[in-house]
């Protein structure tokens, strides 16, 4: 058993709030990096088709971009599209007068769907490290890891564009979540919740694949 060094839940509590607007404030300014020109081609990949279903109807993401689905998976896109439909949904209602074809909408707008979807995925992961790393180690070791994820130049970078790292990331996170939990109860469920969650990571982005093997090995142990 870890000793685990007391820290006041409300002060405890009070300091993940802190890490998160910091991280929010480290993040938000770049989300509108380079509007209203895009040439980020790995968004581009992603956000055009998205664009694409919604106008046709054509679920094919790989229709719409012949480099599409070389490494990512079809998860972020779709959630891309169910972001862009509610959307359209709130013009409707609120009129904004933003068709469905989006031809009257600035692309940029669609970018900005993507980037902000990567920002608050970006926060989650940060909040579930916290509740991994506070789980294995204590509340303390949790935070200052919070403050490196929060502050780590490359998950940075991956919370600023409309690209699926950020919410690969999330499921990773969250599979390897439940496999310390099959380590230390070894029950069904967290098989179950650690697969499921690990074939999210590898539908979000094909590099997940690895966990794979990480899988193969808490089960081994």
């Amino acid at each position: 058993m870890h000793s685990r060094p007391k820290v006041n839940k409300a002060f405890f509590i009070a300091l993940i709030v802190f890490i998160l607007m910091l991280a929010f404030f480290i993040r938000y300014p770049g989300i509108d990096f380079q509007f209203p020109d895009i040439s980020n081609p790995d968004e581009t990949i992603l956000v055009h088709p998205a664009l694409k279903v919604l106008a046709t109807k054509n679920f094919n993401l790989s229709v719409w971009h012949p480099d599409w689905g070389l490494v990512y998976g079809p998860f972020y896109s779709y959630s891309l599209i169910l972001l862009n439909s509610l959307f359209f949904i709130g013009s409707d209602i609120f009129g904004w007068g933003f068709t469905l074809a989006g031809e009257n909408a600035p692309l940029w707008a669609f970018y900005y769907i993507g980037r902000f979807l990567s920002l608050i995925v970006s926060l989650a992961g940060i909040l579930l490290l916290i509740k991994l790393v506070q789980n294995t180690f204590d509340n303390k070791t949790a935070l200052i890891s919070a403050v490196f994820l929060a502050t780590n130049p490359t998950y940075v970078s991956f919370s600023i564009y409309a690209k699926p790292d950020a919410l690969m990331c999330l499921f990773l996170l969250a599979a390897i979540f439940f496999m310390l939990k099959i380590l230390e109860f070894s029950k069904t469920k967290f098989y179950m919740l650690a697969g499921f969650f690990s074939g999210l990571a590898i539908a979000t982005k094909l590099y997940a694949l690895s966990i794979i093997v990480l899988i193969i090995a808490v089960h081994l142990i």
